[in-house]
């Protein structure tokens, strides 16, 4: 069953074709940036708004939208916790490591480890390793979106991926990094505008926000603060909580965050 009509379809087109246009405008407007600086990082004069929503937009993929709607759904809202580690995390984060990182005078964190250690190998071994956990995750980020319209449009998963893969790739290419931010910044956007609209249309056939809310309570959804310490539990405040503290840590040291980092003009901007 195909549930998605021609309106539909018009706002995919028109999706895609926004992000193509940002593309060509930034290329135009962009011609008298000839340097490798200011094609990465927008000449690093950005406005810090635009440039931590495109970061924001580039952490929540498919597997956000789709997958943690799925986790609490399933097993409640526990997984919230994390997001206390992940608030820690960027305050460190922003007192120890961006400071540093935005006085750095390069356009790539692996090069860092080449200065650091006085060896180009180990800033070719991390690239690699990042190459290759960047393919791994692309798959899944391109992969999961494309199973649901297969499932609401009959469009095969692979049309989706490689059509996805084709229009990033050149809106990225014409425009370089100022494309990708007001990209993301338009995509950020349509993904609010399509939580915004689920909550108020599921609330709405729910029985209005009273009846959702006891809904949700009675089915055992609520289970915010489970602070048992068996580390063999599926979720508890302090596995998430720890958890996602380690791995908000690492976040400034990723080539996504360092270029957004670096495209800002100050270092309280870059905060």
């Amino acid at each position: 069953m195909v549930f998605l009509k021609w309106e539909d379809y018009l706002i995919i087109a028109a999706t895609i074709m926004m992000s193509l246009g940002i593309g060509l405008y930034q290329s135009l407007k962009g011609r008298k940036q000839k340097t490798t600086t200011q094609y990465l990082l927008g000449s690093g004069q950005m406005a810090a708004i635009p440039v931590a929503i495109s970061l924001m937009v580039s952490y929540e993929s498919g597997i956000t939208m789709l997958g943690v709607p799925a986790e609490v759904y399933m097993y409640g809202m526990q997984w919230y916790m994390a997001n206390f580690g992940y608030f820690f995390a960027d305050l460190l984060n922003r007192q120890l490591l961006v400071p540093t990182l935005k006085r750095l005078e390069i356009t790539s964190i692996f090069e860092y480890l080449e200065l650091r250690y006085k060896s180009h190998g180990i800033r070719m071994f991390a690239t690699v390793l990042s190459i290759i956990s960047g393919l791994n995750y692309t798959g899944t980020v391109l992969f999961v979106p494309a199973v649901t319209l297969e499932a609401v449009a009959k469009i095969p998963h692979w049309l989706s991926i490689v059509g996805v893969m084709v229009i990033v790739v050149i809106y990225t290419l014409i425009g370089g990094f100022q494309a990708v931010v007001w990209s993301d910044v338009v995509q950020a956007v349509l993904m609010f505008g399509g939580i915004f609209a689920l909550l108020i249309k599921g609330t709405m056939d729910s029985g209005g926000i009273a009846a959702t809310w006891t809904a949700f309570s009675d089915k055992g959804r609520l289970n915010l603060f489970n602070f048992d310490p068996d580390p063999t539990l599926r979720q508890t405040f302090w596995s998430l909580v720890v958890g996602s503290t380690i791995s908000g840590l690492g976040v400034p040291l990723t080539q996504v965050s360092f270029l957004r980092i670096k495209a800002t003009p100050t270092v309280s901007s870059a905060k």
